[in-house]
């Protein structure tokens, strides 16, 4: 990265380590199709389109098989 500072790098460089998932990527879809399933539910076609359920290969699953 080009900071300005060594105190801009850092904090930099720590706010994108905090912004790394800890949690599985099953964990993540499966939290994603329920928020997904709550704002059709809530906001209805005009939020979401007629879908009511997140779409089949919004998250790339090959992922969860270690690929």
């Amino acid at each position: 990265m080009e900071s300005p500072d060594d105190a801009t790098f850092a904090a930099l460089r720590d706010r994108f380590r905090a912004g790394i998932p800890t949690r599985s990527l099953k964990e993540e879809m499966q939290d994603t199709a329920h928020i997904y399933e709550l704002l059709a539910k809530l906001g209805g076609e005009k939020l979401v389109g007629p879908a009511r359920e997140m779409a089949p290969g919004t998250f790339w699953s090959a992922a969860l098989n270690g690929i």
